[in-house]
């Protein structure tokens, strides 16, 4: 029997975009420092249930060869209370901001698209 593993950190399995939104927010663990930079993909990425399966058992009930609990998430709780979002700024990155690698080497001197390639893969208001 062939076995396929997913791994969750090859660019082609997590990285469907390169477009996404953003805001700052505090570190997830105490002492819950406000340095993060939380960026969210704005392309959905697809999981199998089974990788999903995968996922809740790495975060909520992996242990060390010592048999202790490694994360700060099991049973299935948080590390401290959930924050309030009032007031917090969310911003959207596209290549209204900035071209992606791949395409800014097929566009030698061009720095963004222009808002009709934009709109072509996008709603516009």
């Amino acid at each position: 029997i062939l076995r396929v593993f997913w791994d969750p950190w090859h660019p082609r399995d997590i990285l469907r975009t390169d477009w996404f939104y953003g805001y700052d927010g505090s570190t997830t663990e105490p002492p819950c420092y406000p340095i993060a930079t939380f960026r969210i993909m704005d392309t959905p990425m697809l999981i199998s249930r089974s990788q999903l399966t995968d996922l809740k058992k790495l975060i909520f009930f992996h242990f060390s060869p010592e048999c202790e609990a490694t994360s700060v998430h099991f049973d299935q709780s948080v590390a401290r209370p959930i924050q309030q979002s009032v007031g917090a700024k969310i911003h959207r990155c596209t290549c209204l901001n900035f071209l992606s690698d791949k395409e800014r080497n097929e566009n030698p001197g061009r720095e963004t698209c222009e808002v009709e390639e934009f709109c072509n893969y996008h709603e516009c208001s």
